[in-house]
């Protein structure tokens, strides 16, 4: 089998190269800056809870309140079936 050998990249010119260098760092300085709200939620206020721990808090009381509401349905369909066995007629045999 013969082996074809990979395309030639054209040469580019210095002042291609150092455009194609300035717009790959223009591009990530404009994402570094849109990046930054978000550091701004790891700064740590002194004396105050940081923005991510509020998060945190938040967030865990939603879990729990829906783990306390799935178990008070658990409990309820529970006592539900329960009725609902206790008023179906059993089946005699003959």
């Amino acid at each position: 089998m013969q082996q074809t050998p990979p395309p030639r990249r054209q040469a580019k010119s210095p002042m291609d190269a150092l455009k194609a260098v300035y717009d790959q760092s223009r591009g990530a300085n404009q994402a570094a800056q849109k990046l930054e709200p978000l550091l701004s939620l790891l700064e740590q206020p002194e004396g105050e809870t940081s923005p991510i721990e509020q998060l945190q808090e938040i967030l865990e009381t939603i879990v729990l309140g829906q783990r306390q509401l799935h178990l008070s349905l658990e409990d309820l369909h529970a006592k539900m079936d329960a009725m609902a066995a206790s008023r179906r007629p059993a089946l005699t045999r003959p």
